[in-house]
Parts: structure tokens; C-alpha cells; sequence
């Protein structure tokens, strides 16, 4: 009997331990998830705060952009009345319905972005109108910053078309290969190419002239300004007659003291050549 009842004791005490052992493991493992859930959860929060935060600051920087962006369109309508520029299509058009700041509750896990998405799509269309705006406001202060650096009378196109053979300045003579000053520039042209006015006027002279030029015209600008051309094949028009801008006035040939055909084409101020180049402006309309 005493065999037996070691026996049982033993087995008992064997199995009691397996079951403390079992048992300590079982606890363990299911704290053990426990804490691994809640890790999860503490670092979902802390991740879903700080894209809250981040997400807000957004917000705020909208809502400020936007207030600008406010202040911009005052300050541009203002700009529109005093230079008589055209509303920009779609300036008008804002349906942001931004707001002020908002709290957001910081309970959600998942966080919605289509605030700060829809927010910024608005805010960057507004810009890109009051861009299109203020280029144009650019425009006009280059185009009067061009105006204030040149003398008033400028024009927008040569004579005849073609290319530049001799420009303004010393240069050496086709005739007599020595060193002269050249009055003007010589424009290449065929025969009979059309020669047009650079600009309104009222012409001085229309004939023949001994001294070089042969057939020649000059025009009277006002402000100062002559134009001359020269080595003509044929005049269009006489002395005293009103040109218009554009208008045909002779017809490029070789007359007078020249090499072959081609237009003389000289500016005057005030009684004294001057180069007709930097008075030319091809992008003027």
C-alpha cells in the first residue's frame, strides 16, 4: 500500500505541476497578446494624432493662403480699374467655401484628407487666375519701361524685306574701297520690290538727286523725325503728298552712286543722321 500511494503522490504531484506549468504559460501568452494589442492601439493613436496635427497645419496654412489670396484679388481689381485690364476668365470663379480653422476629434483612427485635397485644388486655380493677371499687368509696365527708354518715334517694320548689307557707321566703301561713313543702311531687295513708309508723314522730297542718292524720298515725321530712301527705280508719290504708314512710296531699283539694286534706307533727328536700328522695334504692334 505505501508502494502504491508513493506512486499516486508521485504521478500527483507530476501532474499538478504540468497543469501549474501549463496553466502560468496559458496566462502568460494571453497577457502577453494583450499588451501587443494594446501596443498597437497606442501606436495607431499617436500615428492618427500626429497626421491629425500635420493635417491641421495644412489647414491652417490653407486658410491663411487663403486670406491672401483675398487681399490679392482686392488689390488686383484695383490694379484692372486703374490700368483698364480685362477680368481674367474664371477670376471670379472661387467655390472653395474655405473655412477658419477646425478641430478634429482625436479619436478616428483613420483620417480623412479630403478636406486639405479639395482645399488646395481651389486655392491653386485661384492662383493660377491671378497669375495670368499679374502677367499681364507685367507686360504693360515692360511695354512702358520700353517706351520711357526710347525716343517717341519708333516703327515696326523695314522698308523692304530683305537682308541688312551695310549697317550705319564707318565702314569701307563698295565704290572706292577706302574708309567712309555710312549715313545709313542698305537694305537687299530685287527690282522693283515695293518700298513702304515705316510711318505716317508728309513728304519733303520726291525726285532725283545728283549728289549720290539718285531717285529719293524723304518724309517728315514730326517730332524731329525724317526718314530717307534712296537709289530708286521709281517714286510713287510727289512732294507735299500725306503718306500713311505702310503706304508705297517707290520702288527699289539702282540710281544714283550704287553697285546694284538695293534701298538706302537713312533716319534723321533733328537735321543729323542717326541709326535707323534702334528705332526698330518688330514686336511693336
Amino acid at each position: 500500500m505505501n508502494e502504491r500511494l508513493k506512486i499516486y503522490l508521485y504521478a500527483f504531484c507530476i501532474v499538478s505541476l504540468l497543469l501549474i506549468v501549463g496553466g502560468t504559460g496559458f496566462l502568460l501568452g494571453v497577457k502577453h497578446e494583450k499588451t501587443v494589442q494594446r501596443l498597437d492601439t497606442d501606436f495607431l493613436k499617436k500615428r492618427n494624432e500626429l497626421l491629425q496635427n500635420e493635417n491641421q497645419k495644412y489647414r491652417e496654412d490653407i486658410y491663411l493662403l487663403k486670406m491672401q489670396a483675398e487681399r490679392v484679388n482686392d488689390f488686383e481689381e484695383k490694379l484692372k480699374d486703374i490700368f483698364g485690364l480685362s477680368s481674367v476668365k474664371n477670376a471670379d470663379k472661387d467655390n472653395s467655401g474655405l473655412g477658419g480653422p477646425e478641430e478634429t476629434s482625436k479619436d478616428n483612427v483613420i483620417y480623412n484628407f479630403s478636406f486639405y485635397d479639395k482645399g488646395a485644388e481651389n486655392l491653386y486655380d485661384t492662383l493660377l487666375d491671378r497669375e495670368k493677371v499679374f502677367s499681364d499687368i507685367t507686360n504693360f509696365f515692360d511695354k512702358r519701361k520700353f517706351y520711357r527708354s526710347y525716343p517717341p518715334f519708333v516703327y515696326s517694320f523695314l522698308p523692304v524685306p530683305g537682308r541688312i548689307r551695310s549697317r550705319y557707321g564707318t565702314r569701307i566703301d563698295p565704290i572706292t574701297g577706302k574708309i567712309s561713313f555710312h549715313k545709313g543702311v542698305d537694305l537687299s531687295s530685287p527690282y522693283w520690290t515695293p518700298v513702304r513708309a515705316i510711318a505716317d508723314g508728309k513728304v519733303l522730297f520726291a525726285g532725283y538727286d545728283y549728289s549720290g542718292y539718285g531717285r529719293k524720298v524723304i518724309i517728315d515725321h514730326g517730332m524731329g523725325f525724317e526718314s530717307l530712301y534712296a537709289h530708286n527705280v521709281k517714286i510713287a508719290v510727289k512732294k507735299g503728298d500725306i503718306v500713311e504708314k505702310g503706304e508705297t512710296i517707290a520702288y527699289v531699283g539702282s540710281s544714283g552712286r550704287t553697285t546694284g539694286p538695293h534701298l538706302h534706307f537713312e533716319l534723321r533727328y533733328n537735321n543729323r543722321t542717326v541709326n535707323p536700328l534702334l528705332y526698330y522695334y518688330k514686336n511693336r504692334g
